[in-house]
Protein backbone atom coordinates (compact mmCIF):
# COMPACT_ATOMS: atom_id res chain seq x y z
CA UNK A 1 0.00 0.00 0.00
CA UNK A 2 2.79 2.36 0.57
CA UNK A 3 4.25 1.66 -2.72
CA UNK A 4 1.35 2.49 -4.63
CA UNK A 5 0.70 5.71 -2.50
CA UNK A 6 4.34 6.70 -3.18
CA UNK A 7 3.58 5.84 -6.86
CA UNK A 8 0.70 8.10 -7.12
CA UNK A 9 2.89 10.71 -4.84
CA UNK A 10 5.77 11.07 -6.42
CA UNK A 11 5.46 9.24 -10.64
CA UNK A 12 1.64 10.63 -11.35
CA UNK A 13 2.12 14.21 -9.02
CA UNK A 14 -0.76 13.37 -7.27
CA UNK A 15 -0.91 15.82 -3.95
CA UNK A 16 -4.82 15.77 -2.83
CA UNK A 17 -7.97 13.16 -2.71
CA UNK A 18 -9.65 12.94 -4.51
CA UNK A 19 -7.60 12.94 -7.74
CA UNK A 20 -9.16 11.49 -10.71
CA UNK A 21 -7.18 10.82 -14.41
CA UNK A 22 -9.24 10.35 -17.10
CA UNK A 23 -7.09 9.66 -20.55
CA UNK A 24 -4.04 10.88 -18.98
CA UNK A 25 -5.62 14.39 -17.55
CA UNK A 26 -5.57 14.76 -13.74
CA UNK A 27 -8.42 16.68 -12.23
CA UNK A 28 -8.00 17.46 -8.35
CA UNK A 29 -11.27 17.62 -6.43
CA UNK A 30 -14.59 16.77 -6.02
CA UNK A 31 -16.07 17.02 -9.35
CA UNK A 32 -19.61 17.39 -9.46
CA UNK A 33 -21.31 14.65 -11.84
CA UNK A 34 -22.50 17.17 -14.01
CA UNK A 35 -18.55 18.28 -14.43
CA UNK A 36 -17.35 14.50 -15.00
CA UNK A 37 -20.17 14.10 -17.60
CA UNK A 38 -19.21 17.33 -19.40
CA UNK A 39 -15.39 16.14 -19.31
CA UNK A 40 -16.47 12.23 -20.95
CA UNK A 41 -18.89 14.00 -23.37
CA UNK A 42 -15.69 16.36 -24.86
CA UNK A 43 -14.19 13.53 -25.40
CA UNK A 44 -16.45 11.33 -27.58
Amino acid sequence: MVKTKERGQFQMGVDSTPTFFIKGKKYRGALKPEQVLGVLDSML
